[in-house]
């Protein structure tokens, strides 16, 4: 059959009116297409995250990270240097330029399928001891950390507890709370590389335990543990000197003498009565002779006669902290040997062994 000349342009417009509909919807589906695979390589909106970014990416960033085993720190949506140590320890294991900074590439890496999981290398402890800052540049510890004791907690407590550990050391695992277990690593590492043993981490003690000349502890050696714990109690009791007295008060704005005692103990995972007279039934009891610091002190209370009424916490060289009601009205330390505690004088516990 013959088209005419009418049906020829009717046959004509009607296939040309299909051809430009498909190129319609090929070209959305285009569209589509690209706008589906831009998202899939970064669901970050083409963010970069780099030191000091914040916010819920950050976050999701580093939620991401520890999933995959990084030790990121705190997941505070807050990039600082524990994200950015474990982004650029995520970069090396998957053969990404380390510089730090989470663009596409990284970002698409680190949310697909073939993420690479931590590995428990030397590259990664040696990760774990440095710092990268903005311009991908590694920073020695001795320049990041302010000094570091009992209490300190964040990404510099977690670099010493790991460069400890690897030291021989024992901190436990490496979770930025410097405690009793840490204390004791300091203390005897300290006492091994002659250093002065006060437990507390300064610039000469950070510039031994970092540097080339560091000594590992000696095989059968263990860490100083008789009076380290008790000695760790003092040192964070320390940290509250004019703290001011409040009759009930139970830390940390301010105490009474039970309410700081309680309040100290405490974060050694150690709970005593609240009642000053009732930590008599703690521990055992021990001379004055033989005191030693973290030991509880008890007294009569000056209106009380002899009936317990105050309590406080042996330091050493005859001396205790206490929060006192007296004139200074503060957390403070005092002399035991002075006539009036000698006369109040009552007993004293041993809590901690």
């Amino acid at each position: 059959m013959c088209l005419n000349g009418k049906q020829r342009d009717k046959s004509n417009y009607g296939w040309k009116n299909k051809m430009k509909k498909i190129k319609s919807a090929l070209a959305l589906l285009i569209v589509f297409l690209l706008l589906f695979s831009s998202l899939s390589q970064t669901v970050f909106a083409a963010t970069y995250i780099r030191k000091g970014s914040r916010g819920d990416e950050v976050k999701r960033v580093q939620q991401r990270l520890y999933d995959l085993g990084y030790p990121v720190g705190t997941i505070d949506g807050i990039a600082g240097n524990g994200t950015i140590n474990a982004l650029v320890l995520f970069q090396k294991n998957n053969d990404l330029e380390a510089d730090g900074i989470a663009g596409p590439k990284t970002l698409e890496i680190m949310f697909s399928g073939v993420a690479g999981e931590t590995q428990d290398t030397n590259e990664q402890a040696e990760s774990r001891t440095n710092v990268i800052d903005n311009s991908g540049q590694s920073d020695s510890p001795t320049s990041i950390m302010a000094t570091l004791r009992v209490g300190s907690k964040g990404h510099p407590v977690t670099l010493l507890q790991s460069r400890l550990n690897e030291l021989g050391y024992s901190t436990g695992y490496p979770d930025g709370t410097f405690g009793p277990k840490t204390f004791n690593a300091v203390m005897t590492f300290q006492r091994v590389n002659n250093l002065y043993v006060d437990g507390v981490v300064g610039p000469s003690t950070i510039a031994k335990l970092f540097g080339n000349a560091a000594v590992g502890k000696p095989e059968g050696q263990s860490n100083i543990s008789s009076t380290a714990t008790g000695e760790a109690i003092v040192a964070f009791a320390k940290q509250y000197l004019g703290t001011p007295y409040t009759y009930g008060g139970n830390g940390p704005k301010s105490f009474d003498c039970s309410g700081f005692t309680c309040f100290v103990f405490k974060n050694f995972n150690v709970s005593l009565p609240r009642v000053a007279a009732n930590q008599r039934s703690v521990g055992y009891e021990v001379a004055k002779a033989d005191l030693i610091p973290g030991d509880l002190i008890l007294f009569t209370s000056p209106s009380s006669g002899s009936s317990i009424g105050h309590v406080g916490i042996y330091i050493g060289n005859g001396e205790f902290i206490h929060a006192s009601s007296g004139s200074t009205m503060s957390v403070t330390i005092s002399s035991l040997n002075s006539a009036d505690y000698t006369k109040r004088f009552v007993t004293a516990r041993r809590v901690i062994s």
